[in-house]
């Protein structure tokens, strides 16, 4: 039973990448393991409020979250991390090595930029390509210790 835990700006800035995403996997798992995702952002005491509701009511095994403070709010319910519930992140950070996430490795992606921006100006492009490029750079899977060995 997956989860998503996002804030629904963040998801509108990649243009509902990670909702896409997370819904169309869903739809490979039984019905009964659907889970809705938790986008209820506002102030951080109100979202802990929230987050309670909705993780009690959902009981997910697994969630996927971009925030650190997720692992704070689990903490404050006292719900073990990875014993009672994995955690995922979106968008591994150093900072929090043992959590297990998705290394999308983005200081190659701004020297890639760098590398189109050097390339329009050799070929002495200017304003906007009437055949925009894009420029994928895969992600890595990082382990960590959020997560039961399968």
């Amino acid at each position: 039973r997956p989860a998503l835990v996002l804030d629904e700006v963040i998801d509108q800035l990649v243009e509902k990448r990670f909702t896409s995403g997370f819904l169309s996997a869903q739809q490979t798992l039984p019905e009964d393991q659907h889970i809705d995702p938790f986008m209820n952002w506002g102030s951080l005491e109100e979202d802990k409020k929230a987050f309670k509701t909705w993780f009690e009511k959902h009981n997910p095994d697994i969630l996927f979250i971009l925030y650190n403070t997720v692992l704070h709010w689990l903490e404050d319910m006292g719900i073990r991390v990875p014993e009672d519930v994995g955690v995922a992140q979106l968008e591994w950070r150093e900072s929090r090595p043992n959590i297990a996430g998705m290394d999308q490795h983005s200081h190659l992606t701004g020297e890639a930029v760098v590398d189109m921006v050097i390339n329009q100006i050799h070929n002495n492009e200017r304003g906007i390509p009437k055949f925009p490029l894009s420029t994928l750079v895969g992600s890595s899977w990082i382990e960590g210790d959020s997560v039961r060995k399968q």
